[in-house]
């Protein structure tokens, strides 16, 4: 089983790099540790909200 990991910043923020990087690269590992295949993507907001209105359209 893949898992995906996929984390966006606003395109208007001076710094790209959220604060909560380091839990999805704790996540990340975790995951591999475990077995899992992992794959991690950084868009940016744009694409990433088109992405998560997706998956919510999909759930409901």
């Amino acid at each position: 089983m893949a898992i995906w990991l996929i984390y966006c910043w606003r395109d208007s923020l001076v710094d790209d790099h959220p604060s909560y990087l380091s839990e999805i690269e704790l996540l990340a590992q975790q995951s591999q540790d475990e077995g899992h295949e992992v794959h991690t993507e950084q868009l940016d907001y744009t694409t990433s909200k088109r992405l998560w209105d997706q998956m919510v359209e999909k759930i409901l």
